[in-house]
């Protein structure tokens, strides 16, 4: 389906509707002391989170879970400083991953 949205020649496009979505899609990182002591970064993928903080709370919910303990042999992630890349697609649907 093709889309015509006028654009005025002097201002910014307009947005169409689904473009201006509440939620986004995130990469959080987080570090994590692997056995041995050396930090492994893990990386979780957070769909419908509003912003940032939101983003990083359902990572480290995630994180959290019995099952993922298990899988990286590891405690729960260390304090300390985390990624967060924002994921972007754009419309022909190519992905990209915003600063940090």
């Amino acid at each position: 389906m093709l889309l015509e949205i006028e654009r005025p020649l002097d201002g910014p496009a307009p947005r169409h509707p689904e473009c201006s979505v509440a939620t986004q899609k995130w990469l959080v990182g987080l570090p994590f002391h692997a056995r041995g002591r050396q930090t492994v970064w893990m990386y979780y993928i957070v769909d419908r989170a509003r912003d940032r903080p939101q983003a990083v709370w359902a990572a480290k919910a995630r994180a959290g879970r019995e099952a993922d303990g298990r899988c990286r042999g590891g405690p729960a992630p260390e304090a300390g400083p985390v990624e967060v890349r924002r994921i972007m697609e754009d419309p022909i649907g190519n992905v990209t991953l915003g600063c940090s």
